[in-house]
């Protein structure tokens, strides 16, 4: 199951022109499901095409929840 999520992300975010620059699959806490940590470089004028990605991997079987925020916007103190 980490093989299909890790390719489904891939195919899907590279296919549509966005870059995964990193990208981190694991189990979650039940051994059935897993969890993704992605990092999309993304410019402004593909915000719509990241949008639709992540609404795609929605979609896709075994998906849970789909959440994402702006790293630029995390302060480090």
């Amino acid at each position: 199951m980490l093989a299909d999520v890790r390719k489904q992300i891939y195919l899907g975010f590279e296919g549509s022109g966005l870059r995964v620059a990193t990208l981190m699959v694991d189990h979650a806490l039940t051994h059935d499901m897993a969890r993704a940590c992605v990092t999309i470089h993304c410019p402004p004028e593909l915000r719509s095409v990241l949008m639709s990605q992540a609404r795609q991997l929605s979609q896709f079987p075994g998906v849970h929840k789909v959440q994402w925020g702006d790293r630029r916007h995390i302060a480090l103190n």
